[in-house]
């Protein structure tokens, strides 16, 4: 798997070492999740360089869109034709990267933009992806004419899952799928709470995704609802689910 610099990138007189943005060659998530420092070989050598290393983990590389994905993405195209507006602002981040699944614009100035941008998964973008959002924003064909734009990420608020669920006895399936089906639903439901910007930490959700799943009830500790703006996102801290043992009807 091979990475590429994007442009040309000069070290000035003085300095050891310049920051440059590289893409990877491979399409999709594939190149996603390499860790700091991994990305250390030169494939193509040239004079005086000594070594390269990826400063953060790679991230916002994205799988082709499923069928909903580009419906949602055929909707919002409209916001092209009105640059300067919130909804074109949204509508351009996710355009400069495609693994860009939510974002927020906003006025926090008179004369500033601010958009904030979350990735697929729930994922808090890194500077490299921040940047390159926000230097696609700022051509002059997807901003106001006097706007300033910055890009930001998203506030984490974390939140933890402690609860105990419990099985009808003689259920229409048998213990250890309805098991299975509710850590599915859990699952479920942590990639639904993160998945986009200001949704609400909302335990009534779990519970309903919990109860479809098989389970007769549950007692849920945490979370507790909790409401949230439009700039934070929510995130898993911890996770604690106990199977309280089968009732009857």
């Amino acid at each position: 798997m091979y990475f590429a610099t994007v442009g040309e990138a000069v070290i000035a007189p003085g300095e050891v070492s310049v920051e440059v943005l590289a893409v990877c060659q491979t399409a999709g998530t594939a190149g996603n999740g390499i860790p700091a420092g991994a990305l250390n070989i030169i494939s193509n050598s040239f004079p005086y360089a000594v070594s390269c290393a990826n400063l953060e983990a790679t991230q916002g590389g994205a799988d082709e869109d499923d069928d909903e994905e580009y419906r949602a993405k055929n909707r919002q195209s409209i916001g092209r034709l009105s640059p300067g507006t919130s909804i074109a602002y949204e509508f351009f981040a996710k355009e400069a990267n495609s693994a860009v699944i939510d974002s927020h614009a906003a006025k926090t100035d008179p004369a500033t933009v601010g958009v904030w941008v979350l990735l697929e998964g729930g994922e808090i973008p890194g500077t490299a992806v921040l940047a390159q959002v926000e230097n696609y924003l700022r051509l002059p064909e997807h901003r106001g004419f006097t706007d300033f734009v910055e890009v930001y990420a998203p506030q984490a608020v974390d939140y933890n899952i402690d609860l105990t669920w419990y099985a009808p006895h003689f259920g229409e399936v048998s213990g250890e799928d309805t098991a299975q089906a509710v850590e599915g639903a859990i699952s479920a439901y942590v990639q639904w709470q993160s998945s986009k910007l200001g949704r609400d930490i909302n335990r009534d959700e779990l519970l309903a995704r919990i109860k479809a799943a098989g389970a007769k009830r549950a007692a849920i500790t945490a979370p507790e609802y909790q409401v949230l703006t439009k700039t934070q996102v929510a995130r898993l801290g911890g996770e604690n689910v106990v199977f309280g043992g089968f009732e009857e009807e």
